[in-house]
């Protein structure tokens, strides 16, 4: 099988890093010839807040010229396993339960960042000039936005992300889900496996959909910020609860 060439880590760290040196730059220009020809006034700290979109853009630009030479492995492989049409409750002998966790990395950047620039912004009516206006109070009304995610990440830090067993899933019905909720295995028909790789062929990213019987959508697991040893154990523990590789039309 044939497998498409990649770059060198550094060469793709150099064309990133300059892709949003260009972002920047033009970004600035951009500033300065509106508050030239329209004179609006810009705050510094709102181009300093874009460095993280320019790094994103930078990432993204140059992994999709990488893709147009043929030199990047990025994409998203769908597998869809379903159950045997005699064999509704699976296989019985399963008796683990698996719980896929936030990473502790990203649990404590989420924490302390939330924390320092909850308390941060909060101070903006005292540390920002009255020539800033409204900008202040938007400021702190930002900060106890962020303060309350740093009570949500600590009250919710022992919540697994998922939680499959013998009996069904429980986990967020999508991303934007704030409670959770309890599938069993009975409602389920078919898993849509999306997994999604970097530029080098490294999967970062698995996502679990299970459907019902007649396709609807039950759930949309959610593994962003989990290690990818836990959401290929989690994947491994569904295949096996659905061994079926592929849907014969006919049994839908």
């Amino acid at each position: 099988m044939y497998e498409p060439r990649t770059v060198s880590k550094a060469a793709y760290g150099c064309l990133s890093f300059s892709l949003i040196l260009i972002f920047i730059v033009v970004a600035n220009l951009a500033v300065v010839c509106v508050r030239w020809v329209w004179g609006v006034p810009t705050q510094q700290s709102f181009m300093s807040g874009l460095t993280i979109v320019f790094i994103f853009l930078g990432h993204f630009a140059a992994d999709k010229i990488l893709k147009l030479y043929g030199l990047s492995r990025s994409g998203v492989v769908i597998e869809t396993r379903s159950r045997y049409p005699f064999n509704a409750d699976g296989d019985d002998a399963l008796d683990e339960v698996v719980e896929v966790r936030m990473s502790s990395g990203v649990f404590i950047f989420l924490v302390i960042g939330c924390f320092v620039m909850g308390l941060f912004l909060l101070a903006s009516p005292w540390v920002m000039s009255k020539e800033t206006g409204v900008m202040r109070w938007l400021g702190m009304g930002m900060g106890i936005f962020l303060l309350i995610g740093f009570v949500y990440y600590l009250w919710y830090r022992k919540t697994p992300l998922a939680r499959v067993d013998t009996e069904g899933v429980t986990s967020y019905r999508n991303a934007n889900a704030m409670r959770q909720v309890f599938v069993p295995w009975s409602d389920v028909q078919t898993c849509e496996f999306q997994t999604m790789y970097d530029t080098f062929g490294k999967p970062i990213l698995i996502k679990p959909v299970l459907r019902g019987r007649n396709g609807e959508k039950l759930m949309e697991i959610n593994l962003l910020h989990a290690p990818m040893a836990q959401q290929e154990k989690l994947a491994k523990f569904i295949k096996m609860r659905l061994p079926k590789p592929q849907v014969d039309p006919w049994e839908l």
